[in-house]
C-alpha cells in the first residue's frame, strides 16, 4: 500500500519518511490497543475508571468514556473538576485554571504517565461539559488527533540531536566564564525551546486548519497573551528548573562578569530574561510572518485547497513557510 501511494503521487523522494511513518503508526497503535486490552482484563466491570485513575492519579468524580483512536486514547470527561485535574493537576494558578475550565479539549502530547508508560504522549482529553456530541465529532476530535499525528509520526531528529548536544558545553566540574555561559543559554533556547515553540505552533495551525477555521481566528487563538498557547507563561517555571537541573548535574561553576560565582536565583533570573527576549524578539515575529503567509495563500488559492496546502505546509518548519509561499506563487 505504501509503495502504491508513493508511486501514484510521485513522491519517491519521501519513501524513507513514509516507511518511518507506517512503522511509527504500527507501534503507537499497538501500545494503545494492548493497554486497553490489559485494563479490560484487569477491571472487567469498570476498566475506564481503572485506567483514568492510573493515568491521572485519582478516580473520576463524574462520568467518563474512553475511546480507542488510531494514535491516541480519547478520554471524554463530564465533570469539570475531573477535566481540570486531568489537564493541569492541582495547579493553583487561577488564570490557568479558568482558561482550562473553558477549553474544549487537549492533546497531552508532552505528558508522561509513569503507571501507564505505553500511553505517554498518546492521551487526548475532552471537556464534554463544554461541547456537543456533534461539535466533538466535527471539530474537537479531528483537531486533537492532528496533534497526535504530528507528535507520533513525524520525525524530529534535528530537535532530538540538539537536546542531547547542548549540555556537553557545560562539561563536568568546570569553571565556566560568563561569555561561554551566554552561548550555552543561547544554544538551549534557540536550538531547543524556540524550535519546540515553532513545532507546537505548527501543529496547532494545522489542527485548526483541519476543521477549516478562519486564519484570523487561528491568529487570535495563538497570539492571545492570556490564551491557551502562551508557552512562555505556561512553561516558564519548567524551563527555569530544566536549565538549572542541567547546570547542577554538571557540577560546573558559573562565573559572573565580576568573577564571582552566580547563585541559583541569579542563574534563573538571567535565563528568564533570555527567554523573554527569545519569545518577543524572535518567536512572535516568526509567528506573525507565518500567519500572514498562510492567510495570503488561502486568499490566493481558496479555502477548498485547505487539505492540499495543509499537507504541503506539514513538510516544512514554520519559519520556511514564507519561502514556500514565494515558490508556489
Amino acid at each position: 500500500m505504501v509503495t502504491k501511494i508513493i508511486t501514484e503521487n510521485g513522491v519517491s523522494s519521501q519513501v524513507e519518511y513514509f516507511d518511518q511513518a507506517v512503522v511509527s503508526y504500527f507501534y503507537a497503535h499497538e501500545d494503545i490497543a494492548s493497554t486497553i486490552r490489559t485494563y479490560k482484563t484487569r477491571y472487567p466491570n469498570n476498566w475506564e475508571v481503572g485506567l483514568f485513575t492510573d493515568l491521572f492519579g485519582q478516580a473520576p468524580k463524574g462520568k467518563i468514556e474512553i475511546e480507542e483512536m488510531p494514535l491516541s486514547v480519547y478520554v471524554k470527561i463530564q465533570n469539570i473538576e475531573d477535566y481540570v485535574f486531568a489537564h493541569i493537576g492541582d495547579s493553583k494558578n487561577e488564570s490557568l485554571v479558568n482558561t482550562t475550565r473553558h477549553s474544549g479539549g487537549a492533546a497531552l502530547i508532552a505528558r508522561e504517565f509513569k503507571k501507564v508508560p505505553k500511553l505517554s504522549k498518546k492521551v487526548v482529553i475532552e471537556n464534554t461539559s463544554m461541547v456537543t456530541e456533534e461539535y466533538s465529532k466535527e471539530s474537537i476530535k479531528p483537531h486533537e488527533e492532528e496533534h497526535m499525528i504530528h507528535k507520533n509520526m513525524y520525525p524530529r531528529s534535528s530537535f532530538i540531536r540538539w537536546e542531547r548536544k547542548w549540555p556537553i558545553k557545560l562539561g563536568k566540574n568546570q569553571e565556566i566564564q560568563f561569555s561561554v555561559f551566554k552561548t550555552i543559554i543561547d544554544d538551549s533556547i534557540h536550538n531547543i525551546l524556540v524550535q519546540d515553540w515553532e513545532y507546537s505552533t505548527k501543529t496547532e495551525i494545522l489542527a485548526y486548519m483541519k476543521d477549516y477555521s478562519d486564519i484570523d481566528y487561528i491568529k487570535n487563538c495563538l497570539t492571545n497573551p492570556n490564551g491557551l498557547y502562551n508557552y512562555l507563561v505556561d512553561r516558564r517555571d519548567y524551563y527555569l528548573n530544566w536549565f538549572l537541573d542541567h547546570i547542577k548535574k554538571s557540577g560546573s561553576n558559573i562565573s559572573s562578569p565580576n568573577h564571582r560565582s552566580l547563585t541559583e536565583d541569579e542563574i534563573k533570573q538571567i535565563y528568564s530574561e533570555a527567554l523573554d527576549e527569545a519569545w518577543y524578539k524572535k518567536f512572535l515575529p516568526i509567528l506573525e510572518r507565518t500567519l500572514n503567509t498562510v492567510k495570503k495563500m488561502f486568499e490566493q488559492y481558496g479555502q477548498d485547497k485547505y487539505p492540499e496546502i495543509m499537507r504541503l505546509l506539514a513538510q516544512e518548519p514554520i519559519d520556511k513557510w514564507p519561502r514556500l509561499a514565494r515558490i508556489l506563487s
